[in-house]
């Protein structure tokens, strides 16, 4: 059985299927034939009529592919993709290129000032890596540090300690102008506000052996030998072979009544430096103390050779 679509021409008996080719119809009886082969009247009914041509209609798409859209609608879409990427674009942060300058200045991060990274340096000594800081502060001070050092070095202390003042007024944060004017204010005997300098010091940069070392000459001069023991530990600490450290905590253990622990200090500073004249005058008041009075004399004795005039125990500063 044939279907309702394959119905054959009323002339030439053929399939005329409307789905696929132009067919025209009957007016009588809408019988189907080809148009080519339309004998003018109706082989069955006689009508001479027709209707149609009917084109064949456009094939549907596939089932499950895109459809396409008709060409206005295409337009439509792709004015709407170019907008929305241009959208996109705009509002996309902007990315370096080399060679090409941004439109925007680049916002940089703040500038962040470090602490100095001293470990065992010596009074005089710069940090390795020069502070930076807003308005040249840093490097105005260092300039009064340099202006400082020439009257002490002249012995000239007063226009010494101006200098250093002067510094400090320009930036407080480096600890090296601190230490240096602590040991000018030990050596004029100024030793309370030698002490308020080392405590900046070593508050400042622990890892300081000058700050540890002007500190302990202060409690010396202060008075206070058993916190002087401490803040000489704490440069032994950080220095353990500096003979001088060791003849000043063995001084300052003698003075706080611990006279074994000064000979032993003493005895460590003559073994790392045997012509320390100081740690031989400061074994010998520990010697006698312990009541060893030849084994004293000959420590005088010897003292007296490396620098006559050395007659009493005392701290001594590293040069």
């Amino acid at each position: 059985m044939t279907g309702h679509d394959d119905l054959p021409c009323l002339a030439c008996g053929a399939g005329a299927d409307p789905r696929r080719e132009a067919v025209v119809l009957c007016a009588g009886c809408l019988g189907r034939a080809h148009p080519a082969c339309w004998p003018g009247a109706c082989p069955a009914c006689g009508a001479g009529d027709v209707l149609g041509p009917l084109a064949a209609p456009r094939p549907a798409p596939p089932t499950g592919g895109p459809a396409r859209l008709r060409p206005r609608w295409r337009r439509l879409a792709l004015v709407l993709c170019v907008g929305f990427g241009a959208a996109a674009a705009l509002a996309r942060p902007e990315r370096a290129r080399p060679g090409v300058v941004p439109s925007a200045p680049v916002r940089r991060a703040p500038l962040v000032i470090a602490a100095s990274a001293w470990s065992s340096a010596r009074p005089g000594a710069r940090p390795e890596a020069p502070v930076e800081a807003p308005g040249g502060e840093v490097a105005a001070m260092w300039r009064a540090v340099d202006a400082a050092r020439a009257p002490r070095a002249a012995g000239d202390p007063a226009g010494a300690h101006a200098g250093y003042d002067r510094a400090l007024r320009l930036w407080t944060d480096e600890p090296a102008p601190w230490a240096e004017r602590a040991a000018l204010r030990n050596a004029l005997g100024d030793h309370a506000g030698a002490l308020a300098d080392a405590a900046r010091v070593v508050a400042r940069a622990p890892g300081r052996v000058d700050g540890w070392a002007e500190q302990g000459l202060a409690l010396l001069g202060r008075g206070r030998p058993g916190e002087a023991v401490a803040a000489w530990s704490r440069l032994l600490a950080l220095a353990p072979h500096d003979a001088w450290a060791w003849s000043n905590r063995g001084h300052a253990r003698a003075l706080s009544g611990d006279p074994a622990g000064a000979l032993a200090d003493c005895t460590r500073a003559l073994e790392l430096s045997p012509a320390l004249a100081c740690a031989l005058s400061n074994r010998a008041a520990a010697r006698l103390r312990l009541g060893d009075v030849e084994g004293a004399a000959a420590d005088v004795a010897r003292a007296l050779a490396l620098e006559p005039g050395r007659l009493t125990s005392s701290s001594a500063r590293s040069p």
